[in-house]
């Protein structure tokens, strides 16, 4: 399944800017083109995403 930009920033708490930053250090999935101007990030990717940033938080006793 694939979701548009602003579920990716809900599902995240990401700003936009920091989403761009995070994809430009390739360390948040790249978006596919579903369009000439429409892009969108495959909902597995997202949640495979936040579960490894949950779990390093986990393992390093973050909390929040």
């Amino acid at each position: 399944m694939l979701i548009r930009r602003r579920d990716v920033l809900q599902l995240t708490s990401l700003s936009q800017s920091s989403l761009y930053r995070l994809m430009k250090e390739s360390r948040f999935p790249r978006p596919v083109r579903i369009s000439p101007r429409c892009v969108a990030w495959k909902s597995e990717e997202v949640e495979d995403w936040i579960d490894h940033l949950e779990h390093t938080h986990q393992v390093r006793g973050d909390q929040g």
